[in-house]
């Protein structure tokens, strides 16, 4: 595209987004308040803002309990409980009326799944047609993880990304080998080196890009790890940096603004978990016996990061086992988290045009879809059912399953492989 057709094209972007922003707060916000995930987050930083005082205070949780329906018994569940530095992320709506501020929150976390799903597509290849692109969408945005984080204003979006981009970012990083070996006298050499300079570019803001991910850090315990101990192994240095810059930029603006967060976001943290209590799938499954397939599961996965250095195929498969296993290990306190398990869902999907076992795989993705909305209407209530970790978790790791037995069979014969080579 010419300059003149992008600045057309944001044009549009922005007068689409002005336009949903508005219905949005005529038809739906100005009449039912909602997004609750969001509105601590406003409220405190609201409190912090306008009126100088800790957002992580017990008198600003006690304000916002009874407006999102917590009884105020349970001391300190509902409070701002993030760190401090997430308040760049929407640092203008704090000075907004909640309802003009909520519907630009619900049209921004609905813009980054639609965003994420398109920058997926590039990290694996694919290029859909218009109207095959549209039907992704549309699943994307009824993929249950996805479509709660929408209503109920959460940043599990941004953290899902925050990791697309790093991924897409990392994956455009190729070496330059043949290039690099050509003598320096070549006419081409030049042009050589301002590749090598913008993929190492490349990968300091993919590390920038991960580490705005830290405004939700447990959403990604283990995928961090994996990608530092790959990027160290590959000798990916200014991944390595961009993270721990762009980390400390936002520690450090964060400080600047209140040098006792830390002390004070622990603190409303233990409060938090006194009530929020929080499950792993494998817990409620197998109850007491949950930590042996735990503890299996994670040396599966530690199998797969030793593999990750072969190749981009052996990257892709170590970081869904990561994704996965922190799904089905890690204590979660909603299915909001489960929004990661859309990149090994999208990846399985878009497999389906070139892949043999298609039937079989749009079968089991559609059972995924299918049972979680099933469960979810069967157990509608005040709160999240339990069973609602269940579902899409399991059903992804028996994906996975199916997929890494496939590519194990494609490497050892001629037998084409569940997603093609990117």
């Amino acid at each position: 595209m010419q300059k003149k057709d992008w600045l057309l094209f944001s044009l549009l972007l922005i007068l689409l987004f002005a336009l949903e922003t508005f219905v949005v707060q005529r038809f739906l916000t100005s009449q039912v308040p909602g997004a609750n995930d969001f509105y601590s987050r406003w409220h405190g930083a609201r409190a912090f803002l306008l009126e100088d005082r800790n957002p992580y205070a017990l008198d600003v949780t006690e304000e916002i309990q009874p407006i999102i329906g917590i009884d105020p018994s349970e001391v300190g569940r509902g409070g701002f409980n993030y760190p401090l530095h997430v308040i760049f992320f929407f640092w203008p709506l704090a000075y907004l009326s909640y309802d003009w501020a909520q519907a630009v929150w619900w049209t921004v976390v609905l813009w980054l799944a639609i965003a994420s799903t398109i920058v997926l597509f590039q990290w694996l290849d694919v290029k859909p047609k218009p109207t095959q692109l549209l039907t992704f969408l549309l699943v994307a945005l009824t993929f249950y993880p996805i479509t709660r984080s929408v209503f109920l204003g959460q940043f599990t979006l941004h953290i899902l990304f925050f990791l697309a981009l790093a991924l897409l970012l990392l994956k455009t990083n190729r070496p330059v080998l043949t290039a690099v070996a050509l003598p320096s006298a070549n006419p081409t050499s030049s042009s050589t080196a301002g590749a090598t300079t913008t993929n190492n570019n490349r990968d300091f803001w993919a590390g920038v890009a991960l580490s705005a991910a830290s405004i939700k850090p447990q959403m990604l315990i283990l995928v961090v790890p994996f990608l530092l101990l790959w990027a160290l192994t590959q000798k990916r240095w200014r991944f390595v940096y961009g993270l721990l810059i762009g980390g400390g930029v936002f520690l450090v603006a964060s400080l600047a603004l209140m040098p006792t967060w830390p002390l004070e976001f622990l603190a409303d943290t233990r409060r938090y978990r006194q009530f929020s209590g929080g499950y792993t799938p494998l817990q409620l499954l197998l109850g007491d016996l949950w930590q042996i397939p735990a503890a299996l599961l994670v040396l599966i996965m530690l199998y797969f990061w030793w593999k990750s250095r072969a190749s981009d195929s052996a990257f892709k498969s170590a970081l869904y086992w990561t994704i996965v296993v922190q799904t089905l290990v890690t204590f979660q306190t909603g299915t909001t988290n489960q929004v990661l398990l859309w990149i090994l869902l999208l990846d399985y999907l878009a497999s389906i045009r070139t892949s043999r076992g298609a039937r079989l795989s749009l079968a089991l993705t559609t059972l995924v879809w299918f049972a979680a909305w099933t469960l979810f209407v069967r157990t509608l209530g005040e709160h999240e059912h339990p069973i609602m970790f269940l579902p899409i978790s399991f059903l992804t790791l028996i994906l996975l399953a199916i997929q890494t037995f496939r590519e194990g069979i494609a490497s050892s014969g001629s037998t084409p492989s569940l997603q093609q080579q990117s």
